[in-house]
């Protein structure tokens, strides 16, 4: 059966979780991803995991999580012999996906307009923290800063409590991923499958912009409450009880829910 990214080229440049898991979504669609890494070292994620031995292999289980099925190459960008390689392989690309602050490859001359020169249909998808534009752009970010500053994080904790941190999970980053590459959307981000379905209609491409700060899930009721919310253990609100609790013999894991919205 053919897959629906079947014959797509995607050049993958981005570091450590939300632009590998969107471009690996990609991969998994049927697309040739072809992932350019920095010399020596890597994708930072080859030494993140559980496993030291792993990590000192450089091939970290963070790394494999989001990178099966991708080719691999390296270049140094930060010198004009690898950028000039990367200018030819974009003129073969649909999609460039890239997770640098924003700035980063407009010092290196690698912006849209100068991508869009080289190769008119490609599709650059940019994923930053806070966005490309406003004050805070130049800010670094990862999963755990953007949990804090939409209120996930607080949340999570418990009423007059200490906010929780979560388990080591950084939800933002793979959900900023899936977010890039789906085939549905919302009004803020236009998306890659659709945007190279149109590509190969319209041989223009465009570009995606992507922020880990923002998740639906969340800003539904964080940012556009009137109210601040209460932290209630990762509770939505309208639901009874959503919690760990410890029982006399061990720790259960609990949810309550209302049996009209279909809740067994």
């Amino acid at each position: 059966m053919t897959k629906a990214l079947a014959g797509i080229r995607v050049l993958d440049l981005s570091n450590v979780l939300a632009g590998p898991f969107c471009a690996y979504q990609l991969a998994l669609l049927g697309a040739e991803v072809i992932k350019v890494e920095v010399p020596e070292s890597g994708d930072l994620a080859r030494q993140l995991g559980a496993d030291a031995d792993l990590n000192a292999r450089h091939m970290g289980a963070s790394f494999l999580a989001q990178n099966g099925g991708k080719k691999s190459i390296t270049l140094d960008l930060k010198t004009e012999p690898g950028r000039d390689v990367l200018r030819r392989l974009v003129k073969d690309a649909d999609v460039l996906v890239e997770n640098f602050r924003p700035g980063t490859i407009e010092k290196w001359g690698l912006g849209y307009d100068e991508l869009k020169k080289l190769n008119p249909g490609v599709i650059l998808v940019r994923i930053s923290a806070y966005g490309q534009d406003g004050p805070m752009r130049t800010q670094p970010g990862f999963a755990r800063i953007a949990h804090a500053f939409s209120g996930l994080t607080y949340l999570a904790g418990l009423p007059g409590g200490v906010p929780v941190v979560g388990a080591g999970v950084d939800r933002r980053d793979p959900r900023s991923g899936v977010a890039a590459r789906r085939p549905g959307g919302t009004a803020r981000a236009p998306l890659v499958r659709p945007g190279v379905e149109s590509r190969h209609g319209t041989l223009e491409g465009r570009p995606v912009r992507i922020t880990i700060e923002y998740d639906p899930d969340t800003d539904q009721y964080v940012s556009l409450s009137d109210d601040p919310p209460v932290a209630s253990q990762g509770n939505t609100p309208g639901e009874a009880l959503e919690a760990v609790l410890e029982a006399i013999d061990l720790w259960r894991a609990t949810v309550a829910a209302e049996q009209a919205k279909g809740a067994v």
